[in-house]
């Protein structure tokens, strides 16, 4: 007789801590702790860049795929995405009855104001895997249509993600060597669904972080970071010293670190760009002798 088992269902899901809904969003959609603040505010900054050589040197530009909260923009969501060969588009573009029919779907991004989560079919079973709820939610093939009218109905807008880079079953070992989100938890499919019957909460096992020493709690935009060492560098001279402290840091501090390294770069390209004394100076001069002034 074979002593053949087969492994067990896991799904993944980022509880939401901060205002870093974005982040757990597509983690949760990529069944994985694929991406962190500061990767998604580096891709923030990149768009931002391309968007300013298209408006021109205009001082009066500011970003809108990062606020100050942290929320990012479906812009870079969709690039983020697509470094993984998912395609992210409004549902209501999809042609026929792809656009009323979604479990004809694999997986969808919902968002209302600014709050973002993710849905996703696993497994052969959907999943509500929204960040702001303590687990997974399962819906029924019969509750599907219904959750999604809802959904409408109370002025969310829904895309639906499609790729290759959707795998339906993925395994905590398969993501080790990964950075660890804190709020990151691995739930076997058939205790969680048992967890849910009961009303319980908590299934499940968080895949721990590698052990860090307390520091002192910073600003990080106060002008100045704070290096591994304890010496402090000036925010000015660029992400770097920020992007080292990452590893180990809480939720709260990712955010302040990824948004202090937006704020740094900006400064300095706004720096770049202004013009100085001397140059405005010589340029009204260029200007009067073409006049013949």
């Amino acid at each position: 007789m074979s002593n053949w088992k087969q492994s067990p269902n896991y799904i993944y899901h980022e509880r939401q801590e901060s205002m870093l809904c974005g982040q757990h969003c597509l983690n949760n959609l990529m069944q994985g702790p694929f991406f962190n603040a500061v990767e998604l505010s580096n891709i923030a900054l990149q768009l931002d860049a391309q968007e300013r050589a298209l408006v021109g040197k205009s001082l009066e530009y500011h970003s809108a795929n990062v606020d100050d909260s942290g929320n990012f923009s479906i812009q870079v969501l969709k690039a983020a995405l697509a470094q993984h060969n998912i395609n992210l588009e409004p549902w209501h573009q999809r042609p026929g009855e792809a656009a009323r029919d979604p479990s004809r779907e694999k997986a969808f991004i919902v968002n209302r104001s600014s709050h973002w989560y993710a849905v996703r079919k696993l497994h052969s079973e959907w999943w509500n895997l929204n960040s702001s709820q303590e687990l997974p939610e399962s819906i029924s093939s019969f509750y599907m249509m219904a959750f999604f009218s809802g959904l409408k109905a109370d002025g969310y807008t829904i895309f639906v993600a499609s790729g290759p880079g959707l795998v339906d079953k993925r395994e905590p070992a398969s993501v080790d060597y990964l950075p660890k989100i804190p709020t990151g938890v691995w739930h076997e499919e058939r205790q969680l669904k048992a967890l849910i019957e009961s009303g319980g909460s908590g299934a499940g096992f968080a895949t721990p972080a590698a052990p860090t020493e307390p520091e002192k709690k910073f600003n990080a935009f106060e002008g100045k970071a704070r290096r591994l060492d304890g010496r402090d560098e000036s925010v000015a001279q660029g992400g770097e010293n920020l992007l080292a402290q990452l590893d180990g840091a809480d939720a709260d501090e990712e955010l302040q670190l990824a948004l202090a390294i937006s704020a740094s770069l900006q400064q300095q390209e706004q720096a770049k760009k202004e013009p100085t004394k001397d140059e405005i100076r010589a340029k009204r001069l260029a200007a009067l002798e073409k006049r013949g002034i």
